[in-house]
């Protein structure tokens, strides 16, 4: 598995919810997640990062995660208060409360 998450170190929401899934990468050590960063620059340049375009990034902070080289989803605005919560929707999909 495979977590690439665009950021920028201009960004407000950034620098408030990417050190929660650095914790989460943290937790994940050694495991089979590999995470990935990508800053991004503020301004017009925003939209000619060729990463950014390949994956029609269109805000920042946008992590995407991906099985081998197929997207399987990314992280919602309201899933970066708990990324963990969010990569484990992706991957499991929501829990039966049965």
């Amino acid at each position: 598995m495979r977590v690439l998450t665009f950021f920028g170190s201009w960004c407000p929401h950034c620098s408030t919810h990417v050190p929660l899934l650095l914790k989460v990468e943290q937790g994940l050590a050694g495991g089979k997640f590999q995470f990935e960063y990508l800053g991004m620059p503020k301004g017009p340049a925003f939209g000619e990062v060729p990463e950014g375009k390949q994956y029609k990034v269109t805000g920042v902070p946008t992590a995407i995660l991906f099985r081998g080289d197929r997207e399987i989803g990314r992280i919602p605005n309201s899933g970066w208060s708990n990324p963990e919560v969010a990569i484990d929707l992706l991957l499991n999909g929501p829990k039966s409360t049965k």
